[in-house]
């Protein structure tokens, strides 16, 4: 699923929109990372998922989007940290995106954040997410804390790869 492909890439049915484009990753190192916004106008207008399609860009996303957004996909617990952590533009650098070996499933991914908004911060915030991979591109976060959540050793850094969907494989989501 690599991506040689960097323009926009569209769906458009009677009551559904789906685009997929390239934007910037809240690491520099990283460069880019693949957004999705799936909508259906069934009964008005909401996001439907994926959101993201690996655990690093499911933190962006959370990160960048509205709690309204997120918040079906949130642990009730971590409302008070999006409120903390949450603008339009984050930027950091990844510490780590490490698969947790005793929570199967689980990611744990660390982000020292250096930017909120326009707010340039006096030392790197450090916060650390632990995603669950539900399959099929749909993500949850479980928690959010300044310290690193057990369970999860090893030092792993993100890919600067960004995964990218077919108009088919799109059109298949479900």
């Amino acid at each position: 699923m690599g991506n040689d492909d960097d323009g926009l890439l569209f769906v458009l049915e009677p009551d559904a929109l789906i685009i997929e484009l390239l934007d910037r990753s809240v690491d520099g190192g990283v460069h880019n990372r693949t957004q999705v916004h799936r909508y259906s106008f069934k009964n008005g207008s909401r996001r439907l998922d994926p959101v993201a399609l690996q655990p690093q860009d499911f933190v962006e996303e959370w990160l960048t989007r509205p709690w309204s957004e997120m918040q079906s996909r949130s642990a009730p617990e971590t409302a008070q940290w999006h409120s903390k952590l949450h603008a339009d533009y984050v930027s950091g650098d990844y510490t780590a995106v490490v698969p947790c070996a005793q929570k199967p499933g689980r990611w744990v991914i660390g982000i020292d954040i250096t930017h909120l908004g326009e707010k340039e911060l006096p030392k790197p915030q450090p916060a650390w997410f632990l995603v669950n991979d539900l399959g099929g591109y749909r993500y949850r976060m479980e928690s959010v804390s300044d310290e690193r959540p057990k369970g999860c050793p090893g030092q792993a850094w993100p890919g600067d790869k960004h995964p990218w969907l077919t108009e088919a494989q799109l059109k298949a989501l479900q």
